[in-house]
């Protein structure tokens, strides 16, 4: 009911959200805007949790008029407002997603410190909001949150290339994969060797569920000692919304998600890992 009532709160108070540019957009979304997205999947989790359906129903049906009628309705009609006048995809910028590694990954490697990256995929910025939140709350952990813009189309292959480092990205001729200079960006093999030729340092890939799979003591910091740069990658919540049988669960698997993530950076703070 609470969630209920600060939805209901926030999305009139931003429902109607005009942006002047492109960036101004951004910045509303990040410093503002997403908290509404935070609050509706709060109270939609919370509702499934407690099995009270009917007395809850006439809430319900209000949040979800007011969050796709009004809001998601407005704020994506003004957005696309902003987004017909942009002639080029600002791919360039600081901001984007391509510049990732540059920005967020090179500075530790030039410190030669060794750096994880975890790459949860379909993990919104309101989700990194408490994580980030969350991180802070724990006092063992310094934590902040930036946004990124999406390489377009906005789809997993090309969305994991843009995070690798690269002088080129292009499309393989007659399919949607995706080549960083070259060499395939599918799976976690191919990132492997995208990040051990590109780094500059010793870098490799691997599935969060082969890394949490490690004993921390013994063989998790072998596997760590050998490596300058880890990339770990996990799926769980863009499986489960893409599929039509579980997407209605997609909202129980990011609080799933939250407590993984939570897991895995005290495993990695057991092997020695600082950032």
């Amino acid at each position: 009911i609470t969630f209920g009532a600060q939805f209901i709160d926030k999305a009139k108070e931003t429902s109607s959200t005009k942006y002047k540019s492109f960036d101004e957009g951004v910045k509303s979304y990040s410093e503002n805007l997403y908290e509404v997205d935070f609050i509706y999947r709060k109270f939609i989790w919370n509702f499934g949790q407690t099995k009270q359906n009917r007395i809850l129903a006439n809430l319900v049906e209000t949040v979800e008029k007011i969050y796709s009628n009004d809001w998601l309705l407005n704020n994506n009609n003004n957005w696309q407002k902003v987004i017909d006048n942009v002639d080029v995809w600002p791919v360039n910028k600081g901001n984007s997603q391509r510049a990732f590694f540059k920005n967020h990954v090179a500075p530790f490697i030039e410190k030669k410190q060794r750096l994880f990256v975890i790459i949860s995929d379909a993990f919104r910025y309101e989700c990194g909001a408490e994580l980030s939140a969350r991180l802070q709350a724990e006092n063992r952990y310094e934590s902040s949150i930036e946004s990124m813009v999406a390489s377009l189309p906005s789809y997993t292959q090309l969305g994991m290339a843009s995070l690798l480092p690269h002088k080129e990205i292009s499309f393989k001729e007659g399919s949607d994969t995706v080549e960083v200079d070259g060499m395939s960006s599918s799976g976690t093999q191919g990132r492997a060797k995208i990040l051990a030729t590109n780094s500059g340092v010793r870098a490799t890939a691997i599935k969060a569920k082969d890394f949490m799979n490690f004993n921390s003591a013994t063989e998790g910091r072998e596997f760590v000692k050998k490596h300058d740069l880890i990339y770990i990658y996990h799926n769980r919540i863009d499986k489960m919304g893409d599929d039509k049988t579980t997407e209605e669960n997609v909202f129980e698997a990011v609080e799933d998600e939250m407590d993984f993530l939570m897991d895995m950076l005290k495993k990695i703070a057991n092997m020695n890992g600082n950032n």
